[in-house]
């Protein structure tokens, strides 16, 4: 998952709390800031290890309408 987001004053390799709310659930996971080498753009992005777990457990609680 990448976020795409203007976060002030942030380099490439710096942390970021991403965190995800639906109602009364909550999700928060540990990122960093990466950087598309072709636009030079800064964005937020969920690690791969331990977010697919997080991400379940946050589903739970998000049923579809």
């Amino acid at each position: 998952m990448t976020v795409y987001v203007d976060i002030a004053g942030t380099k490439v390799g710096d942390p970021v709390a991403i965190e995800l709310k639906r109602g009364d659930a909550k999700l928060s996971v540990p990122g960093k800031i990466a950087t598309d080498e072709m636009s030079g753009f800064l964005f937020a992005t969920l690690p791969d290890d331990g977010r697919s777990k997080a991400m379940a457990e946050f589903a739970k609680s998000c049923s579809l309408d």
